[in-house]
């Protein structure tokens, strides 16, 4: 029986399929940054600004980070908020965090 056009097409397409081996968790430390360190996401957008600017970030850079919750879901135990996804799929990165 000859392997489908369909087939081919699909096994050619998933070969070039981009996917990135991911595991959440640092490397760098099994300890967590002091408070302060990153923003409290029950304030808006000039508290981001305030901490970010301190980093050296612009606002590009804040819009790209903010972007990167489009992966993941919060941990409660972690953050103090529910731990739901963001966004549909948190699976899938797009642009969907901004819809």
């Amino acid at each position: 029986m000859p392997i489908s056009t369909s087939l081919l097409a699909l096994l050619q397409w998933k070969s070039l399929d981009p996917s990135i081996d991911f595991v959440p968790r640092r490397k760098d430390s099994l300890e967590s940054p002091e408070e302060g360190c990153l923003p409290d996401a029950r304030q808006g957008a000039k508290h981001l600004r305030d901490v970010f600017y301190r980093m050296g970030l612009s606002d590009k850079d804040i819009v790209a980070l903010a972007g990167g919750h489009t992966l993941g879901k919060a941990h409660k135990e972690r953050s103090g908020f529910e731990s739901l996804p963001w966004t549909t799929d948190p699976l899938k990165f797009d642009n969907s965090y901004f819809v």
